[in-house]
């Protein structure tokens, strides 16, 4: 089949900036030298870790590894290394082109497996190719983000960064992953960006069809429409529009968002302008909808320069009296229902831990047959910079044994500065669970039972994703009910307002079999004394074990009278979602999602909510949280999960004859611990972590704690007096 180039795809190449694709892989790939790889005229392949695998050109017309035009696509296999060697890293490197003004790089993206793998992909800009560390990432994804349909191909778009226009630059596409998913690639091209279009306006309005139009600032004479559920994060594309206004059509009962963008004369594209909310029935006719943003710069005005803040709390007052609690999605975007028609005053007041009360926004709106919807934004004020950073591990699915299992790994900026040079460590238990790979925006380096991650930079407010693949390893070594440990915990961050979130205990139940809608929580069923301040952490998983797609799904879940319910933050979740919380009473509602049943597409039929929230003050030694939730899928009867429970326990192994044989100080620690023998001759001097495991052991007065990581530990004191044991707190 020969390719051909439609007009609204005209690409740019690197020779000349002509109307064509830079490649279409359609050419036999040339020798690049002795014992080299093949690459495509004029490109490069580098397999800088991974002896066995790089990218090659697909069979000609193969079914198995289809081109999106033409015969042929770039095409990259799976590597599966040994535990100890470096993750694969294959590079696919362009020729050298000049970068014009408002550049972008589209190129079309194929996964073969669903399901996430673990896989990392990039896309790069540099000057060198003789020296990798001249190129620098613009574009990170994991296997959902770079592919949401991940066997169907999905155009992709990258801005190149302005600081590269006038420079000869290459493009690179990079993936790492040990045994991930495999890479197909076709049609990369050029193009330069134009003016957005602006005022969107969405009209004559029935249950499956509405108008949308909206004014062209530029000479575009085709748009790119995209309408996705309210709730859904857009996947940044949609259908090509010759017209204006367009039509679209096929919708069902419910909230939706638009957005348009222009298609460049060469065949580029603009920025998307939206959204725009609309609404095909009476249920969700009169909302509020709106965005919180940061003013990064004291000028009082915020803009897109000014960071969207997810994951914030915004309190709702109806007629002046208090309604409920809404939460930005992770676009810092959220969306109010339920208003009657008439005049109502609202008074909206978003909130951040560790920052001071921020001014409430009061607005009058009036909700007629003409008018069903108002738009509030919040520009919260400059405010003085401090660190608050934390972590979060957690997984979507059960640890089985003989099966692998992904775990992800978060760090989230939960203020207002930049934090440098980031680093998580991360303790599994390595007589339960055998490490495969890292897929990550930051490196990681195992060294016996720990993973020592390099993050990096993190912004303001910024939050970076990674996971780790491990092997459960088969019985008689893991069997049903046992719990696997993990700690992970942040390098120290100076001055940060909040410790209690930059260590996590995670406990995993090993399973034979499960139930796919249930709860868990994550620090495991028993905490101690000293960890009652700290957070508690929740996921709520479901699956559509059903026949049909299940459109509609909400949660319920009631939080116990113990939990501090104004502590609620939401984590992350598999779709897009709104929540509110009533009280203690939180809805997690997922519209319009369309949800695969298990039959069809089993990988695709899961979904999840983690979050968390901190006890109440008083929470002590034998309270018990427990926590139950209630999903229903469209109309059916509701699933009442499992109960998780956590209750407060004392630290057994403690002994009266402690206090004749030693003291230990200071208690909490930080880097020496002082041993003072009050009886006997000082024998040994054994230090144990929560689990029996030995972390120390001799027989000095002093003992270097620096290397420990923070937590609760026990201490074995033996003199030729008797033995005592005490509790020992690390911070």
């Amino acid at each position: 089949m020969k390719k051909t180039l439609l007009a609204v795809m005209a690409m740019v190449s690197l020779c000349g900036y002509a109307q064509q694709p830079i490649e279409g892989f359609e050419s036999p790939w040339v020798s690049q030298g002795p014992n080299l790889p093949l690459a495509p005229p004029g490109w490069i392949v580098i397999n800088q870790f991974g002896p066995a695998v790089t990218w090659v050109q697909s069979p000609a017309d193969s079914e198995d590894l289809p081109a999106h035009t033409g015969s042929y696509a770039a095409y990259l296999n799976k590597e599966n290394v040994a535990v100890s060697d470096v993750i694969p890293k294959d590079w696919l490197i362009s020729p050298a082109f000049e970068v014009t003004e408002n550049a972008q790089i589209r190129f079309y993206s194929r996964l073969m497996v669903n399901g996430d793998q673990g896989g990392i992909y990039k896309v790069y800009v540099g000057t060198d190719p003789a020296d990798l560390t001249t190129f620098t990432a613009i574009y990170t994804a994991t296997e959902f983000q770079i592919n949401p349909i991940q066997t169907d191909y999905t155009e992709k778009f990258v801005t190149i960064p302005s600081n590269y226009a006038g420079q000869q630059v290459h493009i690179a596409f990079v993936m790492e992953g040990d045994n991930a998913d495999r890479w197909l690639l076709d049609d990369v091209g050029i193009f330069t960006a134009c003016n957005a279009p602006t005022a969107i306006v969405v009209e004559n309005i029935d249950l499956t069809s509405a108008e949308i139009s909206w004014t062209e600032t530029g000479t575009a004479t085709q748009w790119e429409i995209e309408v996705v559920p309210v709730n859904v994060v857009p996947t940044g594309w949609g259908v090509v529009a010759t017209a204006n206004p367009f039509v679209v059509t096929g919708l069902s009962s419910g909230a939706y968002k638009v957005y348009v963008r222009a298609v460049c004369e060469d065949g580029g594209m603009s920025a998307w302008s939206g959204p725009q909310m609309f609404y095909t029935d009476e249920a969700f006719d009169n909302t509020v909808t709106g965005t919180v943003r940061m003013d990064a710069n004291g000028d009082t005005v915020c803009n897109e320069e000014d960071t969207l803040l997810g994951s914030i709390a915004v309190s709702v007052s109806i007629d002046g009296v208090y309604a409920y609690t809404a939460y930005t999605d992770a676009n810092g975007e959220y969306v109010l229902y339920g208003f009657e028609d008439g005049v109502h005053t609202l008074t909206l007041t978003p909130s951040i831990p560790g920052f001071p009360e921020f001014p409430s926004v009061e607005e009058t709106v009036e909700f007629t047959d003409e008018i069903n919807e108002w738009s509030i934004s919040h520009c919260l004020p400059e405010q003085a910079p401090f660190n608050n950073l934390g972590v979060n591990f957690y997984t979507y699915s059960n640890p089985r044994p003989g099966f692998n299992i992904v775990y992800f790994l978060t760090v989230k900026n939960w203020a207002n500065s930049n934090v440098d040079d980031v680093a998580v460590s991360l303790e599994f238990d390595s007589s339960k669970l055998e490490f495969i790979s890292e897929g990550s925006s930051f490196n990681g380096v195992v060294s016996g039972n720990t993973i020592a991650f390099t993050v990096g930079d993190v912004a303001a407010f910024q939050q970076i994703l990674g996971n780790v693949k491990f092997y459960v390893k088969q019985p008689p070594v893991n069997i049903g009910g046992e719990v696997i440990n993990f700690n992970a915990e942040l390098s120290v961050v100076e001055s940060d307002i909040d410790m209690t979130n930059n260590t996590i205990v995670y406990e995993d139940v090993i399973v034979n079999s499960y139930d796919p809608n249930d709860i868990t929580v994550h620090e495991g069923a028993k905490i101690y004394e000293e960890q009652v301040n700290d957070y508690l952490t929740y996921t709520i998983r479901f699956q559509n074990t059903g026949t049909a797609e299940a459109i509609n799904i909400k949660l319920e879940n009631e939080l116990d009278e113990l939990l501090d319910w104004e502590t609620f933050q939401p984590i992350a979740s598999s779709h897009g979602y709104t929540v509110k919380r009533t009280d203690n009473l939180l809805e997690f509602e997922y519209k319009d999602i369309f949800l695969p049943d298990s039959t069809s597409n089993e990988p695709g039929s899961h979904g999840h909510i983690t979050y968390r929230i901190k006890p109440k003050a008083g929470f002590g030694i034998g309270d018990i949280v427990s926590n139950t939730a209630e999903i229903y899928f469209d109309f059916n009867e509701a699933i009442v999960t499992n109960t998780a429970t956590t209750e407060v326990v004392e630290i057994l192994g403690l002994n009266d004859n402690a206090l004749r044989i030693a003291k230990l100080y200071p208690n909490p620690v930080k880097d020496q611990l002082h041993v003072e023998v009050a009886q006997g001759e000082l024998m040994s001097v054994n230090v144990y972590d929560i689990n029996g495991r030995l972390c120390f052991s001799g027989n000095d007065t002093i003992i270097d704690t620096y290397t420990l990581k923070s937590g609760i530990y026990f201490v074995k004191v033996t003199t030729d007096a008797g033995s005592g044991s005490y509790k020992l707190i690390k911070h």
